[in-house]
C-alpha cells in the first residue's frame, strides 16, 4: 500500500500520515467530483459516494450512492449501501448495511439493519435489528429483530418480536411479541401473539393462535387454532391443530393429538397416540402411548398405562404401572409393576408388585409390597400391608397387617386385620382374625371367628369354631371359647347384672362348671336375695332368707 501521505487523489487533501499508515483527515473533501469522499472535521462525519449531506450532524459515517440525508442532525449512524438512511434527520446510533436498509428512517433509534431492504420501511421506530435479505422489510414497530432472508419481511406494526432464519416469522403482520428461531419457523403466524418457535418448521402452521411454545423440529407443526400449548422435542403435537393447553415434552410426545386438550407428557413417545383424549398426563417413556381419546388419565413412570387406548379416569405411578391396561376405568396404581396385567376396573394398588398378576378382576384394594400380588380374576378384595393376601386368587377377602392372609390361596370372604393374622390358611371362607397372629394355626377350617392378639385354634381344620381374648384357644368345632386359662373371672359391668335371655329368648341347659361353695342365690328384680338353694348328698335346700325357715326337696327318680 502506498503510503497515503505522499500520495493525495485528484481533487483531494489529506493530513499526515501515521504510524499505521491510516489518514487522518482534517477538512470536508471530495475525492474524484462526485464519486469521492468528505469528511467533516468539526463534526466527525465522514460520506464515501455521492455527497448528499450538507449538515451531517456528528460523528456519522455514511458509505454508498444517496447514503445519508441533506438535513441530518442526528448523531453516531453508521450508513452503508445505496440509499441506506437517506431519510434520517434526527435519529441517533443507527447502523444499516445494505442497499436501501432503513431507507426511510426519520428520527428512530438504536436501529440495526444488515441486508438488502432491511428495515427499509422503518420510520420512527426504535430498537430494531434486522439481518438478512428483506429482514423486517416492511416494519414499521419498534423492538423487533430478525436474523434471515425474509424473516419478519411483512411484519408492519407488530412489536417486540424476535425472529431467526430463513423465513422465520415471514407472514407476521401484527401480530406482537413472537420469538420464532429456525427456518420456517412461525412461517405463517400473522396476527398470533405471544408465541414462542425453535426448531425447523416450529409452529410453521399457526396463524393467528396465541401464547404457544415449541421447541424442536416440527413441534406444533400443524397446530392453527390452538392456544397455550407446549411443545419440548422434535414432532411433539406435531398433528396439533386446535386444542389448547397441552404440554409435550420430549420425542414425539404427543405427536398425534389434534383436538385433545389439557394434557401433558413428558417423555419420548408418552401420549404419542393420543388424538382427541384430553386432561390426560404422562410423565415418562411410552407413558400412556397407546391411548387414543381415554380422558382423565394420569401415568407416571416408563411404561405406566403403555396400552390404554380409550379408558377414563386411570392413576398409574411407577414403571409399568397399569402397563397392560386397554379400556378398563377408574383404577390406580402407585409402585413398580403395581396392578401391570391388569385389564379389569376399579382397582386400586400402592406399592411394588401389588396386584401385579390382576387381569380380569374388578374393585380390588391393595396396599403394600407384594400385596394380593398372586390375584389375577377374583374381585373385590382388600390388602393392606406387605405380602397382604399376597398368594390369595379368592374373591372377597379383606386383611389389614404384615403378612396377613398372606397363605389363602382360594379362601373367600375372609377378614382379617393384624400381623400374621390368618397366616398358613389356604381355603378357608367367611373366618374373621383379629389380632397379632389371631387364627394362625387354622388351616382349611372356616367361618371361624377369632379376636384377640394371638387367639387361635389347636387343630389345623375346624368350622364354626370362636376364640375371644388374648390366647384364647378353641378345640373343637361349633364351639367358642372365652379367655385363655390365665382368666378367673367373668363378671357383670358396673350395675353389678347380666341379663341372660329375655322373654322372647331364654336359655336351656345352663350349667356351672365350678361354684365355690355349691350353693346358689335367687335374687328379685330390686337386688335383695329372697331364697338360697344348697345342695345336699341326696336332697336339695331351700333357704328362706327372709324367715330363715329351710324346706326340703323331695326328690323322685324319673326315666
Amino acid at each position: 500500500m502506498p503510503d497515503i501521505s505522499t500520495t493525495t487523489p485528484s481533487g483531494g487533501t489529506v493530513g499526515p500520515a501515521v504510524a499505521n499508515q491510516v489518514a487522518y483527515f482534517t477538512a470536508a473533501t471530495a475525492v474524484g467530483g462526485d464519486t469521492g469522499f468528505t469528511f467533516d472535521a468539526t463534526n466527525n462525519a465522514v460520506t464515501v459516494g455521492v455527497a448528499r449531506i450538507a449538515s451531517p450532524g456528528t460523528a456519522n459515517t455514511f458509505v454508498g450512492q444517496a447514503a445519508g440525508n441533506f438535513t441530518l442532525t442526528g448523531t453516531e449512524n453508521s450508513g452503508f449501501g445505496s440509499n441506506s438512511m437517506n431519510a434520517l434527520t434526527t435519529g441517533i446510533q443507527n447502523a444499516a448495511f445494505g442497499a436501501a436498509s432503513l431507507e426511510l428512517a426519520t428520527i428512530g433509534g438504536s436501529n440495526s439493519a444488515f441486508g438488502f431492504q432491511a428495515l427499509s420501511s422503518l420510520t420512527t421506530a426504535s430498537n430494531c435489528s434486522a439481518f438478512g435479505f428483506n429482514a423486517l422489510s416492511a416494519n414499521t414497530a419498534a423492538g423487533n429483530s430478525a436474523f434471515g432472508s425474509g424473516a419478519l419481511d411483512v411484519n408492519t406494526t407488530g412489536a417486540n418480536m424476535c425472529a431467526f432464519g430463513f423465513n422465520a416469522l415471514g407472514a407476521s403482520t401484527t401480530g406482537a411479541s413472537n420469538c420464532a428461531f429456525g427456518v420456517s419457523a412461525l412461517v405463517l403466524c400473522t396476527t398470533g401473539s405471544n408465541n414462542s418457535a425453535f426448531g425447523l418448521s416450529a409452529l410453521s402452521t399457526s396463524t393467528t393462535a396465541n401464547d404457544n411454545s415449541a421447541f424442536g423440529q416440527n413441534a406444533l407443526l400443524n397446530n392453527t387454532g390452538g392456544t397455550t400449548n407446549a411443545a419440548f422435542g422434535a414432532l411433539c403435537l406435531a398433528t396439533n391443530t386446535t386444542a389448547s393447553s397441552n404440554s409435550a415434552f420430549g420425542y414425539n410426545a404427543m405427536n398425534l393429538t389434534t383436538t385433545g386438550g389439557n394434557s401433558c407428557a413428558f417423555g419420548a413417545a408418552a401420549l404419542d397416540a393420543n388424538t382427541t383424549g384430553s386432561e390426560n398426563s404422562a410423565f415418562g417413556f411410552t407413558s400412556l402411548g397407546a391411548n387414543t381419546i381415554g380422558v382423565d388419565n394420569c401415568a407416571f413412570g416408563v411404561n405406566a398405562l403403555r396400552l390404554n387406548t380409550t379408558a377414563n379416569r386411570n392413576s398409574a405411578f411407577g414403571r409399568n404401572a397399569l402397563d397392560a391396561n386397554t379400556t378398563a376405568n377408574f383404577s390406580s396404581a402407585f409402585g413398580y409393576n403395581a396392578l401391570a396385567l391388569n385389564t379389569g376396573g376399579g382397582n386400586s394398588a400402592f406399592g411394588d408388585s401389588a396386584l401385579d398378576s390382576n387381569t380380569t378382576a374388578l374393585s380390588n384394594c391393595a396396599f403394600g409390597v407384594d400385596a394380593l400380588t398372586s390375584n389375577t380374576t377374583a374381585s373385590s378384595g382388600c390388602a393392606f400391608g406387605t405380602r397382604a393376601l399376597a398368594t390369595s386368587t379368592g374373591a372377597s377377602n379383606s386383611a389389614f397387617g404384615f403378612q396377613a392372609a398372606d397363605a389363602v390361596t382360594t379362601g373367600t370372604g375372609n377378614c382379617v386385620f393384624g400381623s400374621d393374622a390368618l397366616g398358613v390358611a389356604t381355603t378357608g371362607v367367611d373366618s374373621v382374625a383379629v389380632g397379632r397372629i389371631a387364627g394362625f394355626a387354622l388351616t382349611t377350617g372356616g367361618t371361624c371367628t377369632f379376636l384377640g392378639a394371638t387367639a387361635d385354634t389347636s387343630l389345623g381344620t375346624v368350622t364354626n369354631a370362636t376364640a375371644i381374648g388374648f390366647g384364647a384357644s378353641v378345640d373343637a368345632s361349633n364351639t367358642m371359647v372365652l379367655g385363655n386359662a390365665s382368666l378367673t373371672l367373668v363378671r357383670p359391668g358396673a350395675d353389678g347384672t347380666v341379663e341372660l335371655g329375655n322373654d322372647t329368648f331364654r336359655w336351656e341347659r345352663v350349667r356351672a362348671i365350678t361354684v365355690s361353695t355349691g350353693d346358689l342365690e335367687l335374687k328379685s328384680e330390686d337386688g335383695r336375695a329372697w331364697w338360697l338353694i344348697e345342695e345336699g348328698e341326696t336332697d336339695v335346700f331351700f333357704t328362706n332368707k327372709r324367715t330363715g325357715k329351710r324346706y326340703r326337696a323331695v326328690l323322685e327318680e324319673v326315666a
